[in-house]
């Protein structure tokens, strides 16, 4: 059973390219302990022909040849073992911290809306609305407003306080208040 090689690994999804590896992995481990014990004298030529034909692309056409010959096929399933792991290691080092990375397109955010209407406060503050947000990170609307509760309710970010979506009444002037994520400039400025 060859390893399927026609799908780009970076399109593939996380958890198949892990699968992947861990596949590759122990094809690899097996076919390094079939090589030694081959070189001991203990695996027929035969039967690590067949195990390279269904770790490689390789095509045998006499299963009674030295193994050897394949070395190149061999590396180019630890390469591809070397590549899988590679974008995997990228991949998890792309979501150990995708609140961090969402704040700091924000705070970009903030930063550009500077001195636009319907987005300056006093007190050097700029108000980021949900599409802002969905501007931003190109997260959905929804997520969007839980980021606003979240970064805005996290007393780890001095600066940042949120306002609530008030519906219209008379108590402010039958004027809705949207949701809005309040960041200070003289804190996040550039």
């Amino acid at each position: 059973m060859s390893v399927e090689t026609n799908v780009p690994v970076e399109e593939m999804e996380r958890d198949e390219l892990e699968a992947r590896v861990r596949t590759l992995e122990t094809r690899l481990q097996d076919l390094e302990e079939r090589v030694e014990r081959n070189s001991e004298g203990t695996v027929s030529k035969t039967a690590l022909n067949h195990l390279l034909d269904a770790l490689t692309n390789a095509e045998i056409d006499d299963y009674r040849d030295d193994p050897m010959r394949l070395r190149e096929e061999v590396a180019e399933v630890g390469s591809m073992v070397y590549r899988h792991e590679s974008i995997v290691e990228e991949q998890q080092s792309a979501v150990d911290d995708p609140m961090g990375e969402n704040w700091s397109k924000i705070v970009e955010a903030a930063n550009n809306l500077a001195g636009t209407a319907g987005h300056t406060r006093p007190d050097n503050h700029v108000a980021l609305y949900g599409s802002d947000i969905v501007q931003a990170t190109g997260h959905t609307e929804r997520y969007a407003l839980n980021l606003i509760e979240k970064f805005g309710q996290d007393d780890s970010k001095k600066g940042v306080t949120w306002q609530p979506h008030e519906p219209a009444q008379p108590s402010n002037n039958h004027s809705a208040k949207r949701k809005a994520l309040l960041v200070d400039l003289d804190v996040w400025g550039n």
